[in-house]
């Protein structure tokens, strides 16, 4: 490896620089003029196609955000909200309900320009990064959400898009993650006049800091 140490004072008009090669193990020192250095920089910069990157326009409510070769991740937090989901089963029942839907956590995976997963936790009392998160309390999902047949291009708003995908019609007539109830339509009749407790939901092994923790081959996050 190859090292730079450059000093600028106001005593001198040339600019000292210190270079280390550590692999040959060896220091040189030499004085150039600011004129000679601001060239140098400015060859590099167009060399490599230098540009300042543009800031990003995060989504509202987005507590975490990152991108890689294979696409971004963002972290939304949803408190607590009223909100109309429908039942509609394969035997022919539907039925639509305003509901006090979960305090939810979404991570949210997206590739040129489309939605491809979305992992979904719930909690109870928000305590930051400490937050204890628990399995998603609904109907069609376990933790991954069926996306199903749902539209997944992002048309310049990525939470409108996750709203469509969340909020489509329910088609599985029994939830799989909540405690005491076994029938989706007996537990959206319960959110319709109660907020979910604590009793209720199955606790996962991560709070909300073992998301941005958790190690993967491609540090998703």
């Amino acid at each position: 490896m190859k090292e730079l140490i450059i000093r600028i004072t106001d005593i001198s008009e040339d600019i000292e620089i210190l270079k280390c090669d550590h692999f040959l193990e060896s220091i040189t020192e030499k004085k150039i003029s600011f004129e000679a250095f601001a060239k140098v920089i400015k060859e590099r910069i167009e060399k490599n196609n230098y540009s300042i990157p543009k800031p990003i326009l995060l989504p509202k409510n987005c507590i975490g955000f990152n991108v890689n070769k294979y696409g971004e991740c963002y972290v939304i937090h949803q408190p607590e909200h009223k909100r109309f989901v429908t039942l509609a089963t394969n035997d022919g029942f539907t039925k639509a309900y305003k509901i006090n839907y979960p305090n939810s956590i979404f991570v949210v995976n997206v590739a040129a320009g489309k939605i491809t997963n979305i992992t979904h936790y719930m909690y109870v009392k928000w305590l930051d990064m400490k937050t204890q998160l628990y399995y998603p309390a609904m109907p069609n999902t376990t933790l991954d959400i069926c996306i199903g047949g749902a539209e997944r291009t992002i048309d310049g708003d990525l939470l409108s898009t996750l709203e469509s995908i969340i909020y489509a019609p329910y088609s599985h007539t029994t939830v799989d993650n909540v405690k005491s109830f076994r029938k989706s339509k007996d537990y959206f009749e319960y959110l319709t006049k109660n907020h979910i407790e604590k009793k209720y939901l199955k606790k996962h092994d991560f709070l909300l800091e073992d998301i941005f923790n958790a190690e993967d081959e491609e540090d998703e996050l």
